[in-house]
């Protein structure tokens, strides 16, 4: 009988511990899950800079989307989209499976020549170092059994944009356009929308298709190095087809602002009249100051 008794009693122990063993497998799974998500960039926000503040699909703001999902520096998700015309429906959207998790989501979007570099969300460069109309959006999200699966992403600028109106006619000879921008940079630091480090940006158009004629603008992009405003130092060099300096001019302390764009219009290849300078709010008139 009481053999009987030792066998049942271990009976009973053996069944408790696969039921205490299953309810912690259980519970472990659950903390271990996965989740898919839905990443809609789309509506696309236009912020001042632009003509119209209204939302927009991302095709119609940029050519190339970059998307990365970080745990501290290691990326967790890369992707890339490059938009491919009108048939393509699906830019603007990523989907992925994920473990339940905290991560900092980073999406970038510009119309350069091919995708954006994310090293980290606060180390993000643009191919040949060139910048183009840019926008990004940075998050901490966490992801449960319990959270969000399908998140739309709004994106905001990341550039400030300097805009040159020459008075005057462009020479016959003319070959290049050449601005050299002191202050800001070229790398973003998506946590706070800032260059990630000061640098000297060099950026050359060749313009021979300008010859003898009137533009209406030649454009520069910056990543500032303030989140809101800074002062950069902007020199505009104009050169022949065989390498002489048509014209040089040096705007000190242009006044720059993430979103919005400045314009500098005067005579560029003559000392005519007065230049005048002008911050634009969607582009149209917000203070213009004679020098």
């Amino acid at each position: 009988m009481k053999k009987v008794t030792l066998m049942w009693h271990c009976a009973c122990l053996l069944m408790a511990m696969t039921i205490t063993s299953c309810s912690q497998e259980q519970v472990i799974n659950q903390e271990m899950g996965e989740a898919q998500l839905t990443f809609n960039v789309s509506p696309y926000e236009k912020m001042p800079m632009d003509a119209d503040t209204r939302a927009v699909a991302a095709k119609d703001a940029v050519t190339h989307l970059s998307l990365g999902l970080f745990q501290g520096e290691n990326a967790v998700v890369s992707e890339n989209q490059t938009y491919g015309g009108s048939s393509d429906t699906s830019f603007g959207t990523f989907q992925m499976t994920v473990p339940y998790g905290t991560y900092q989501l980073v999406v970038v979007g510009h119309k350069g020549s091919a995708d954006a570099t994310i090293t980290s969300p606060t180390n993000i460069s643009f191919p040949n170092n060139e910048l183009t109309d840019t926008y990004y959006y940075y998050e901490t999200i966490t992801v449960t059994k319990d959270s969000e699966k399908n998140l739309s992403i709004v994106l905001q600028h990341a550039v400030a944009r300097f805009k040159l109106i020459t008075t005057d006619a462009f020479p016959t000879t003319i070959k290049e356009i050449t601005f050299k921008i002191e202050g800001g940079g070229l790398v973003l630091n998506a946590t706070n929308g800032t260059a990630a480090s000061k640098t000297t940006q060099t950026k050359t158009y060749t313009v021979t298709s300008y010859a003898g004629k009137t533009v209406p603008f030649v454009q520069v992009y910056s990543i500032l190095s303030s989140a809101n405003e800074e002062a950069l130092n902007i020199t505009v060099t104009a050169k022949d087809t065989d390498g002489n300096t048509l014209a040089e001019r040096l705007f000190e302390n242009v006044p720059m602002q993430r979103g919005y764009s400045t314009t500098y219009r005067g005579y560029f290849f003559s000392n005519q009249g007065a230049w005048t300078v002008t911050v634009d709010d969607a582009y149209t008139e917000k203070d213009e100051t004679a020098f």
